[in-house]
């Protein structure tokens, strides 16, 4: 990740460099949102403005897959952290969601 200043750069957004990856683990639960260029979050394409919650201590990996365009992020964390039960059954949707994700690309034409 930069740390200089960007002129492209959104304002409140880290950039990542063509090529470049990071790892997130916040301690409290937050929402990941792609502000420009293009970004894979855990292998999934994410489109720009698309808004992902990341759960306190779930890892995430973060990976610009543009050849020559910086992709840009901003994190916020959430108003109110949710509770245990909560994060485990999103959790548990993400794994079936992925799961699925390879049957549902050999049936769709």
């Amino acid at each position: 990740m930069t740390r200089f200043h960007d002129p492209q750069r959104p304002a409140g957004a880290w950039s990542l460099a063509p090529g470049q990856s990071t790892c997130l683990c916040p301690g409290q639960c937050g929402h990941l949102r792609l502000r420009g260029g293009g970004l894979w979050l855990n292998g999934r394409q994410l489109d720009r403005g698309e808004d992902v919650r990341v759960w306190s201590h779930e890892r995430v990996q973060l990976r610009n897959f543009a050849r020559s365009a910086t992709g840009f992020f901003s994190w916020d964390y959430c108003a109110q952290q949710p509770g245990a039960r909560a994060r485990a059954r999103s959790l548990l949707t993400r794994w079936i969601e992925w799961l699925a994700a390879p049957l549902q690309a050999k049936v769709q034409p």
